[in-house]
């Protein structure tokens, strides 16, 4: 497995999964709260303003998996490259002098099997991430929707509460 790739995608899950934990208890807090009555309005905005901050986060992770693909464009290239420097290596060792060339060549084919090992994973985190990226921010908005479902409904007990009251008076 590719040492980057390996560490990208561990480091996304991590992030993503704390990130997830620590909102949904959160709105899970908040809308527990309204139900019962209780007024969260510094709890309402800072997990507002922790969702926004996380859109901004997604925004770059967007742009770093786009950097992600230039940088596996890249190493393909390279592969191919260095596959082009290993034939032409063989092609020169045929000849007299040949020691150094089969040994460049056989030195070649070991960066080649490092490279396409290393492109391969990059490939994976590059055909997941976006997936991850995209979940997430599926879940902010959910999130969102959530908290502005219990905002509703409070106001909307709130209201029934008040006009029950003046029916009374």
């Amino acid at each position: 497995m590719g040492i980057a790739a390996d560490r990208l995608r561990k480091e996304i899950r991590k992030q993503v999964n704390e990130n997830i934990e620590k909102l949904d208890h959160d709105v899970d807090c908040i809308c527990e709260d309204l139900r019962k009555g209780k007024s969260s309005g510094v709890n309402i905005k800072k997990t507002l303003k922790f969702i926004a901050d996380a859109k901004i986060y997604i925004k770059s992770a967007e742009e770093g998996i786009e950097r992600l693909n230039k940088i596996y464009k890249a190493l393909k290239a390279s592969r191919k490259l260095t596959e082009a420097s290993r034939k032409a290596s063989v092609l020169t060792a045929a000849g007299v002098a040949g020691a150094a060339s089969a040994a460049i060549g056989i030195a070649l084919e070991y960066v080649i099997a490092r490279i396409k090992v290393e492109t391969d994973d990059l490939k994976s985190v590059t055909n997941v991430a976006p997936t991850v990226v995209s979940n997430y921010s599926d879940f902010l908005s959910r999130s969102v929707s959530r908290i502005a479902q219990a905002q509703l409904e409070k106001e909307l007990k709130d209201s029934v509460r008040e006009d029950r009251t003046n029916m009374l008076s």
